[in-house]
Formats: C-alpha cells, structure tokens, sequence
C-alpha cells in the first residue's frame, strides 16, 4: 500500500513539473541554460582571465541565439 502511496505521488509531482515547463514560454526557457553557462564559467576558470572572459562570451551567444528562435518561432522580426 505505501509504495502505491509514494509512485501515485511521484507520479503527480512528475505531472506538475511536466505542464510547469510545456507553460513556460521560450524567452524564459533560454534563461536556466545561461545560468548553468555562467555557473560553470565561474567554477571551472580562474576569474578575470582571457579564458573567463572566452567562456562567459560563449554563454552570452548560446542565450543570444536561443533568444533569436524565440523571436522566430513567435514570428516576431524585429
């Protein structure tokens, strides 16, 4: 019984992160890869060297480019 219990519950949880990301719109969707990127910049590379600044670059032009098919998708040409 407690483990039809806990995967009914697993399964609810599972069902509301599920419509929490399909509501979510695109432009939001670009902000938790960049975040990672960031993060990961600022744990693996000495701050304020040429390959910091190389990396943080990156993260800036992955969330740049997820941004612009955003825009595309909403068929918004600015």
């Amino acid at each position: 019984m407690r483990k039809t219990v806990s995967a009914f519950i697993a399964v609810c949880v599972l069902l509301m992160l599920a419509s929490g990301v399909s509501l979510a719109d695109c432009d939001s969707d670009c902000d938790n890869p960049f975040l990672e990127c960031v993060k990961m910049c600022n744990q693996t590379i000495k701050e304020d060297s040429k390959e910091s600044a190389a990396c943080m670059d990156k993260c800036y032009r992955q969330v740049t480019d997820c941004l612009e098919k955003c825009r595309v998708k909403k068929g918004d040409t600015r």
